[in-house]
């Protein structure tokens, strides 16, 4: 593949620089426990929940709830037509009465991730309670070095039939993700680790949070520190814009991530550090934050990141996040912008 041939060729040019603090600047481990782990084997997981969820996820809205369970009918399924990833019969989806998302079961191979229980799409929710069609997401990989969430089972932890949040679990072990093996000699970390997502929608959020499980079975700490990314394949499918930099290529660390579109975009907001942009090769994106470790035995949960849907555009997105973060809403101004003799400029970006 082009990219992937590039991104080699990149990655190896930027070893420097991308991830400008290596291993040899890192505290050294703490000492390992005396005693070997006994809960935490190589044979441990996350539970397991319910494999069909809530029988009627749609009728959230209706019902003022969040609501999880599986895709039963083809006639379940809305997606955007430029949608990459397309949600399939058998996969599930979380819907309250502001956002949908589907996301895919274990086994399914959707771009380049291919571990299965990805985030296929952010969706608004219409007045029938079913998405619009107006979400566009690419692949969102969340890794710890070149690893993620390889799903042994992806099933409904809550149904939000209680009031609740909904809650879609992904419960396996930390493994490769192929296409990240072009970043072997800068990220070399192979955890195997048993590992969790869980994402959680809350009845009238607009936002989805991403919740990490992971444990360590080995006697040794572990500073995942600057090896815990966020690779973004978004492509033509949103513009990034940032807080400090809008519409100009990110650079430097940043609290917040938006891709905007003419329809449904997001915010990837992360929860433990800002985010630090490290490189960008053909539309894929690489993000480091920091601060999960794990002592040696040490079994941890945590909400990681959240996912905000808006649009539409950067402002209608923008504004959802702020509403979503608890951030006070901004005015709106109107105006027109015109050409040097009087011609009105439609659809003209003032910065």
């Amino acid at each position: 593949m082009l990219l992937r041939a590039q991104l080699l060729g990149a990655a190896a040019l930027a070893a420097l620089t991308i991830f400008a603090c290596s291993d040899d600047d890192e505290h050294p481990p703490a000492p390992a426990p005396a005693a070997a782990c006994e809960a935490i084997t190589s044979d441990f997981r996350f539970p397991h929940g319910s494999a069909d969820g809530h029988a009627d996820p749609f009728g959230a809205k209706a019902a003022g709830q969040a609501r999880a369970g599986r895709v039963r009918d083809p006639a379940q399924i809305v997606q955007h037509p430029d949608t990459r990833a397309r949600a399939r019969v058998d996969d599930f989806v979380l819907a309250n009465d502001r956002i949908a998302v589907y996301v895919e079961k274990e086994g399914r191979q959707n771009g380049y991730t291919t571990l299965g229980g990805d985030i296929l799409v952010i969706d608004a929710v219409g007045d029938d309670g079913r998405p619009k069609g107006l979400g566009l997401y690419g692949d969102t990989a969340i890794t710890l070095a070149r690893q993620s969430v390889k799903a042994d089972k992806v099933t409904v932890l809550a149904d939000g039939s209680d009031g609740k949040a909904a809650i879609v679990r992904v419960s396996g072990v930390l493994a490769n993700i192929p296409f990240f093996d072009s970043f072997r000699a800068l990220a070399s970390e192979e955890y195997g680790f048993p590992a969790a997502f869980d994402y959680v929608l809350e009845p009238g959020a607009e936002k989805v949070i991403v919740r990490l499980s992971v444990a360590n079975p080995t006697a040794d700490a572990v500073d995942f520190g600057k090896k815990q990314f966020f690779g973004l394949f978004q492509g033509n499918l949103g513009q990034a814009f940032t807080e400090a930099l809008g519409f100009a290529t990110p650079k430097g660390d940043h609290p917040w991530l938006a891709f905007a579109n003419d329809g449904y975009g997001f915010v990837l907001h992360p929860l433990l550090a800002p985010l630090k942009a490290d490189l960008e090769i053909q539309g894929f994106q690489l993000f480091t934050t920091s601060g999960l470790k794990l002592e040696g035995c040490e079994n941890k949960t945590l909400d990681y990141v959240e996912l905000v849907g808006g649009g539409p555009g950067i402002d209608g997105l923008l504004e959802a996040k702020r509403r979503a973060l608890g951030e006070p809403a901004w005015r709106e101004l109107r105006g027109v912008v015109r050409e040097e003799g009087g011609g009105s400029l439609a659809g003209a970006w003032v910065h």
